[in-house]
């Protein structure tokens, strides 16, 4: 068996895992590749124009050439935090274009937007890519590693980390077929809009609320610790803080009292009231609540649960319930001393969309207040 056999051999005893853990077919470039090779169509390739790189290994190899590349394609399902930093597109006015899933939940739109953004670089999406294809002028990759830290290892403190492995060639007969596909990847790819980056923030945030750890640091530490220490570990993972006034009407507490009773759930079911032109809180998610009095003051109203979907009530002025369940902990967490939140929380006095009440998201709030570039 020849050097390049022997390489593509190797590729057989894999297995392969993406990023929700599930065992993974070869998929088109693999059956390329294993294609070509019995076709004899790479007779004559050495290891020099084809090798095998792990995920770190296709980051430094993206970065080592990258400056001298006129052209970026780049058709990967799923990109995590840290990408755009990582991969520095459009720094040079490059002619970029990219290609992700953000159906799949798989992708941090933040990373999206930010190369929407970015001068040179046009950005598409797929529904059904799950490719991880890069091209650059003097050669190209497939394989296993997304643009995450998994499948690069920039982000590793978050993650465990799976084992990635890829082809790097620069054959130049593997790469005019190779950008064949990636050209027909991105003629049925579709334009990012707007409402697709607020749909992949649902998914997005789903996802990470379902199978992302959060990193507790020492024994013991509270969600207020966490929040301040790591609000990486807590961001995007629908877990939203709520400082409201209580202006339900008597017809909404009588509604929620005879809740009570019927669920026989007393005083751990609660709802908030929503007027039509209100925006509901989002489902499947949890709540820090603060109540705020007609002064301004700030009393702590405890830890509650959105389900999902939203369990909602309508009642006769228009008007909509949206019932909640109380909880103990969030994400194993304890909330705090509710004096350091109260102070904390005395940094949005300043802002309008607080003024009469907010609910936002902790790692937005962390971004606001806490001066956190994440």
């Amino acid at each position: 068996m020849g050097e390049t056999e022997g390489i593509m051999a190797a590729w057989l005893d894999r297995t392969f895992h993406d990023e929700y853990g599930c065992k993974k077919e070869f998929n088109f470039y693999w059956i390329q590749l294993l294609k070509a090779s019995a076709m004899g169509i790479l007779k004559g390739v050495t290891r020099q124009q084809m090798d095998l790189i792990d995920g770190p290994g296709l980051l430094e190899w993206f970065q080592q050439n990258l400056g001298s590349s006129t052209h970026v394609r780049i058709a990967v399902a799923f990109w995590g935090k840290g990408a755009a930093e990582q991969l520095v597109l459009g720094k040079n006015r490059q002619d970029t274009k990219i290609v992700c899933n953000l159906r799949m939940g798989g992708t941090n739109p933040r990373e999206i937007e930010t190369f929407r953004r970015k001068s040179g670089v046009e950005v598409r999406h797929s529904d059904t890519l799950h490719a991880k294809i890069y091209l650059l002028d003097k050669g190209g990759v497939v394989g296993s590693s997304n643009v995450s830290a998994n499948g690069l290892s920039f982000q590793g403190q978050e993650c465990g980390g799976w084992t990635e492995a890829n082809v790097v060639f620069s054959d130049r007969s593997l790469y005019e077929a190779t950008e064949a596909k990636f050209n027909e990847i991105w003629q049925l790819a579709k334009p990012v809009e707007d409402q697709d980056l607020k749909d992949a923030y649902e998914a997005w945030s789903r996802r990470r609320r379902r199978n992302v750890p959060i990193r507790n640091g020492s024994a013991g530490a509270s969600l207020l610790t966490v929040l301040r220490d790591d609000p990486a570990s807590l961001a995007d993972r629908r877990i939203y803080i709520v400082a409201a006034a209580d202006e339900r009407t008597q017809e909404a507490l009588q509604t929620i009292r005879e809740e009570q009773k019927r669920t026989r759930l007393g005083d751990k079911l609660d709802a908030y009231q929503f007027e039509p032109s209100h925006k509901l809180f989002p489902d499947n998610s949890d709540l820090i609540c603060f109540d705020r009095g007609p002064r301004g003051g700030l009393t702590f109203d405890g830890f509650w649960r959105m389900p999902e979907p939203h369990l909602r009530l309508p009642l006769p002025n228009g008007s909509t319930l949206l019932f909640c369940h109380e909880i103990e902990k969030i994400r194993g967490l304890t909330k705090g001393p509710t004096r350091e939140w109260i102070a904390l929380l005395n940094k949005t006095r300043a802002d309008p969309e607080w003024r009469d009440g907010g609910c936002v998201e902790v790692g937005d709030f962390a971004r606001r207040y806490l001066e956190w570039n994440g």
